[in-house]
């Protein structure tokens, strides 16, 4: 079995599903990164008839958290604000508090929550400085609010097992996320089951699989990055967008952006032209793209 200190993944990073029980569910996963560890109580679910009710650190988590802490990380959380879906262990989320996030919000079932919650308060005791955590209830069958602002990023590992839950899955997402929302999804491979995924989500989302670093050994995962696409009435206030910009009226600029829900800066690809809004400075461009583009995409993503 190797040493869950030795600061390097194995090169499975599926060991833990092979491991005795104790280890896997009863013992506390005993985590170390590059520059910090974490000790994350399991449980086995005990009294419960329930296989989600089990919480371990499951391959995908642990990868998820090892690819945002790695010197050439596929994306960074740092002054962003994160959500976490089916948290479990929260190891995906409380890395990113960690990271630099300014706020992460741990969500999951009610009947999981007990251990994610002993598991924020313990990092908040042993990680001075770092972001808050809430941890909050979130059932994807539900419309549950989770927070006043949509979040900048969300997170989610160890979710895409169970084909039957991906369509709310789907609508959660969609639910909580903003335009400019990205939305980083670990898949562990089973056969050909990220189809499923993909079919999925590429009905309201744009999906890329992104690259993670090789020394990871991540051979049994995929990482999915999920952005919204402009939908009916959100196409005509993308127009406004660059009317607006072109005009150069910024105020009318900062009032229509505020009213899409977009949180952060803006960036609007077309065929035809590029629009970049900084909120903050209130400064805005437009310029013309290099024509690659095929057809219309009017997806706004993060700069």
């Amino acid at each position: 079995m190797p040493a869950e200190d030795s600061g390097t993944l194995p090169p499975d990073p599926t060991w833990r599903e092979r491991a005795p029980y104790s280890v896997r569910f009863l013992q506390p996963a005993k985590l170390s990164f590059r520059n910090r560890t974490f000790e994350l109580e399991q449980s086995d679910g005990s009294g419960s008839v329930d296989a989600f009710d089990q919480v371990t650190c499951w391959p995908s988590g642990e990868l998820l958290a090892r690819a945002m802490d790695h010197p050439i990380a596929p994306f960074s959380v740092r002054g962003l604000r994160v959500l976490e879906l089916g948290s479990g262990t929260g190891v995906a989320g409380l890395m990113a508090a960690a990271l630099g996030a300014v706020h992460v919000t741990l969500t999951d079932l009610p009947e999981v929550l007990p251990v994610t919650r002993r598991n924020a308060e313990r990092f908040a005791a042993t990680h001075r400085g770092c972001a808050s955590v809430d941890v909050r209830p979130l059932d994807w069958e539900s419309d549950t609010v989770v927070s006043d602002e949509a979040p900048d990023v969300i997170l989610a590992a160890d979710v895409t097992d169970f084909v039957q839950l991906l369509p709310a899955l789907e609508r959660t997402m969609h639910r909580l996320a903003a335009l400019a929302t990205e939305v980083y999804i670990m898949h562990q491979r089973r056969g050909n089951d990220a189809q499923f995924l993909l079919d999925e989500f590429g009905r309201r989302f744009e999906v890329e699989e992104v690259a993670l670093p090789d020394d990871l050994g991540a051979g049994c995962c995929a990482l999915y990055r999920l952005r919204r696409g402009v939908e009916r009435g959100e196409g005509a206030a993308v127009d406004a967008l660059e009317a607006l910009a072109a005009s150069g009226d910024v105020r009318a600029l900062k009032a229509l952006y505020a009213g899409l829900g977009v949180i952060g800066n803006l960036k609007i690809h077309s065929h035809t032209n590029e629009l970049f809004f900084d909120q903050r400075r209130g400064r805005c461009r437009l310029w013309p793209c290099d024509g690659r583009g095929s057809a219309r995409r009017c997806l706004l993503a993060r700069k």
